[in-house]
């Protein structure tokens, strides 16, 4: 492992130091966060969106990796009971939508406010009053204020379904259509309210992993530079500008040069850019 990090850190990768052995990145630590882009070109972490180079990234841990590993998501399916209660009604519906990693029970609008228990007593009251006067239970639609609905995380969208006992609806949100950049905020793209804020989080979370992995699953492989390396590009460029004779806009257009050839960021191409300008 120190060998593996010596290479990383050779290769202007911040690593952590731990009673002077030079340690993995954390999101090398256990490889659980990484993933084998579809067309086998480069590996990266859908946790802070780090890539690397897959020859590079086999140099430095000294092993091939398995075409197999190629696209392949190391995260677990979601089996709680909120899925398998979906996966239910799916199948009943013969609807095949795939793998969810992240099922959730939502509810009406937003802008209604936060789930009412004494709606729901209401709306099991009503559906109840319903059943016995019908004598039974399989009664006509219900109001669409007591329809179940579910967000589901895909590997390539996201899914909001409808289902009041009789009709499922369903509208999915693609990836290729919701993200396009890096920059991109994460939100969620259906009018729901969540059970809690943390429940909001998690699935906010599971939209961050995916974008990261559409991104990179979408676009060829671009160098990007971490800790010392990323510093003494900065230095370079830095340097490569303060000749004589150039004006501020031929240092600008070396500056953009430098971020797309890779040797530059966006943050540093910014951050070099401030400073120039600050300097004239």
């Amino acid at each position: 492992m120190e060998k593996v990090a010596e290479a990383l850190s050779a290769a202007g990768y911040d690593v952590f130091e731990e009673e002077d052995v030079l340690g993995l990145p954390q999101c090398m630590d256990d490889g659980s966060e990484l993933q084998v882009s579809k067309d086998f070109t480069k590996v990266f972490c859908f946790a802070c969106g780090r890539e690397w180079e897959r020859f590079a990234f086999e140099d430095i841990m000294g092993e091939a990796i398995s075409p197999q590993l190629a696209g392949a998501i190391p995260l677990n399916r979601d089996d709680s009971e909120i899925a398998q209660k979906l996966e239910r009604i799916l199948d009943d519906n013969d609807f095949d939508s795939g793998t969810p990693f992240y099922v959730v029970q939502v509810y009406g609008a937003e802008s209604e406010g936060p789930p009412s228990v004494g709606k729901e007593l209401l709306s099991a009251f009503k559906q109840g009053w319903r059943e016995g006067k019908s004598g039974s239970k399989e009664v006509s639609k219900p109001d669409n204020s007591e329809a179940t609905q579910f967000l589901a995380i895909y590997e390539d969208c996201i899914s909001h379904f409808e289902w009041d006992g009789v009709k499922l609806e369903a509208e999915q949100r693609n990836y290729s259509d919701l993200y396009h950049d890096t920059s991109d905020q994460i939100s969620i793209p259906f009018d729901v309210k969540f059970s809690s804020d943390s429940v909001k989080q998690n699935m906010i979370a599971f939209l961050q992993c995916f974008k990261v992995i559409h991104l990179a699953n979408s676009k060829p492989f671009e160098t990007k530079l971490f800790g010392t390396a990323a510093r003494e590009a900065i230095e370079k460029s830095s340097s490569e500008i303060k000749s004589p004779g150039t004006s501020i806009a031929d240092e600008l257009s070396k500056l953009a040069d430098l971020h797309t050839r890779g040797l530059l960021t966006i943050e540093e191409f910014q951050e070099a850019k401030s400073k120039l300008i600050e300097r004239s």
